[in-house]
């Protein structure tokens, strides 16, 4: 269920499959969504709908093997092989390159959740958009994947946010991540803003949600979006 003032309309960017939701007029500019992990661009409609409701020109990409991208080379079940993961973080980011020439422009912003959330960390050190909205994400990928027994070589391939803190500068990034989260720990994303912040990053925030876990929250997206434009100014 969508907003009654929000349009839904399913296009193709480079041939693949996006949803995008519109409403009367677009004040922000563009907002990308990307998904979690076994999740789908059509099941996160409803969250694009708030977005788009904002005032921002919303668009909702199928990750690889996900959605209308599903495919028998990949089981997406629900225990994560990690590397696999953010082998796809990685064609997100690479992938977004596409979105962005759609777009035609720089005024994007990005928001994810979980392995969305990883996504908008990569996109938004690589690419020159607004800033980002991460839910329950960690940006210290080498920590994560030391969490889930993974050696730094073992990430031989991905790009790490941690290597080019700066490339955050005179962006917005807003953070937010479950006290109770079983899936990715809070600290390591408090630790990451914490780094961001010794670096000289402004425009930056992290909010933890103590008794929240893997999911997202209404609070979350208030909190976050209020913050994405109160500080792009």
């Amino acid at each position: 269920m969508l907003p009654v003032h929000v349009q839904m309309e399913k296009i193709t960017i480079a041939g693949r499959p996006v949803i995008h939701l519109y409403g009367d007029e677009s004040p922000y500019g563009s907002m990308v969504y990307y998904h979690g992990w076994g999740s789908s661009a059509e099941s996160s409609i409803f969250r694009g709908g708030i977005f788009a409701s904002y005032g921002f020109d919303t668009y909702l990409p199928d990750a690889p093997y996900h959605g209308q991208r599903q495919s028998p080379d990949l089981d997406i079940g629900e225990d994560i092989p990690w590397r696999t993961l953010m082998d796809l973080v990685q064609r997100n980011n690479d992938e977004f390159q596409d979105i962005q020439d759609y777009l035609k422009t720089d005024a994007i912003y990005l928001s994810g959740h979980s392995m969305g959330a990883l996504t908008v960390g990569m996109v938004l050190k690589n690419y020159p958009v607004q800033g980002g909205l991460a839910m329950n994400g960690a940006f210290d990928f080498v920590a994560l994947g030391q969490h889930y027994g993974l050696k730094p070589q073992d990430l031989e391939g991905i790009d790490l946010p941690m290597e080019d803190l700066a490339s955050y500068r005179g962006k917005v990034l807003y953070m937010a991540n479950g006290g109770q989260d079983q899936s990715i720990p809070a600290q390591i994303q408090e630790s990451f803003y914490q780094a961001l912040v010794d670096s000289g990053v402004t425009n930056c925030h992290f909010s933890l949600f103590e008794d929240v876990g893997h999911v997202v929250t209404t609070n979350m997206l208030d909190e976050g979006l209020t913050y994405l434009l109160k500080e792009d100014k």
